[in-house]
């Protein structure tokens, strides 16, 4: 999304030297963008993966195959969605996923995402996920890691296939499945069905059959846009995005 910049006259004394403010790449510091970000973790990872693979497809102009999901479980203990977007090369992981606040959506209003955080959430909670891209012709893996308190990239196997463009984000799942599951329901369920795979579909019905009255999405009232510290950026969208602690929800268009 667009993010816009409210600037103000500046008043100063009559002193010539300016000396600007900067940001120290500490491990204190991607510890506070990483993993203090979110109150609510699961509900991050989830919502700020989701988002992304409908941005994805939106760019790549694809309303046909819905993203492909893991659910967590006792037996297969791992959270995962694979979109068929455009897929990332080695500079793109780079220079967007593994660069904070880098991003290639703050162009256009059209894509939910645009503050360059999100694709980092998993490190809110776990130490290490992968990711996997097909991206014109190959398909790369990637293990991100946090190691001594820096977030690390390291790539893995490269090999040729014919498999479409897009990402896969796979997250370590520790335990509080039905939470996993509730989640992922809530989230999906304010995205348009093209989206909507028959598996999630049937998981949105079971949730809203077995928690009538979930709790983990609320708001008092639909609004126009999100508001982030004191700016209020207005999106297109009807999707619940969470900035800081607050969840407000997008009205349609």
């Amino acid at each position: 999304m667009k993010l816009t910049n409210e600037t103000e006259e500046l008043i100063s004394s009559t002193s010539k030297k300016q000396s600007q403010f900067t940001i120290q790449a500490s491990t204190k510091a991607f510890s506070i963008l990483s993993d203090k970000l979110y109150s609510n973790k699961i509900l991050a990872v989830i919502r700020e993966y989701v988002a992304n693979a409908f941005d994805a497809h939106l760019e790549a102009d694809n309303k046909i195959m819905a993203p492909q999901v893991i659910i967590p479980s006792e037996v297969h203990p791992v959270f995962s969605i694979r979109d068929y977007g455009v897929g990332l090369s080695d500079e793109d992981v780079e220079s967007l996923f593994c660069t904070y606040f880098a991003s290639n959506k703050t162009h256009t209003n059209d894509f939910i995402g645009g503050f360059g955080l999100g694709c980092k959430a998993a490190f809110s909670y776990a130490d290490t996920f992968s990711v996997t891209s097909w991206f014109n012709g190959t398909k790369t893996q990637y293990t991100m890691v946090m190691l001594e308190g820096q977030p690390t990239c390291l790539t893995g196997t490269k090999k040729q296939t014919d498999e479409p463009n897009g990402l896969m984000i796979s997250v370590p799942v520790t335990d509080d499945y039905s939470t996993w599951c509730q989640t992922i329901a809530e989230v999906f369920k304010y995205y348009p069905k093209w989206f909507i795979s028959k598996d999630i579909d049937s998981l949105i019905l079971r949730t809203l059959r077995e928690y009538p009255k979930n709790t983990l999405l609320k708001s008092e009232a639909p609004c126009s846009g999100i508001l982030y510290g004191y700016s209020y950026i207005p999106s297109p969208r009807n999707i619940p995005i969470n900035i800081s602690q607050s969840l407000i929800y997008i009205t349609k268009t």
